[in-house]
């Protein structure tokens, strides 16, 4: 008897081991999965600021450029502005020494 009641303590222990081993498994994975989760989520918000920055670079180089085609528009109608001012100017003494 004495043998069987080992034995079977013996079962019941591994029983007990393995329920607990099931269960901290079980726990383990669920930690693991919800940390593959979180870090998932860090490295896609890492790669959105990326993408943001990489916009927010663009945009402001893209409105330097802009400001500065029109900055080099307004000159050229500046210049075109004084042009016609100095022929409008020639136009009217031309017409005075008519007159």
């Amino acid at each position: 008897m004495t043998e069987e009641l080992i034995a079977e303590r013996s079962c019941r222990h591994l029983d007990t081991e393995r329920g607990i081993s099931q269960k901290w498994g079980d726990e383990s994975r669920q930690v693991l999965t919800h940390f593959d989760d979180l870090r998932f989520k860090v490295i896609n918000t890492i790669h959105v600021k990326d993408r943001v920055d990489k916009v927010e670079k663009l945009t402001t180089k893209f409105a330097a450029m802009e400001n500065h085609q029109h900055k080099g528009r307004l000159r050229e109608c500046e210049r075109t502005i004084r042009g016609l001012e100095e022929e409008l100017e020639e136009q009217r003494a031309i017409k005075k020494k008519l007159q």
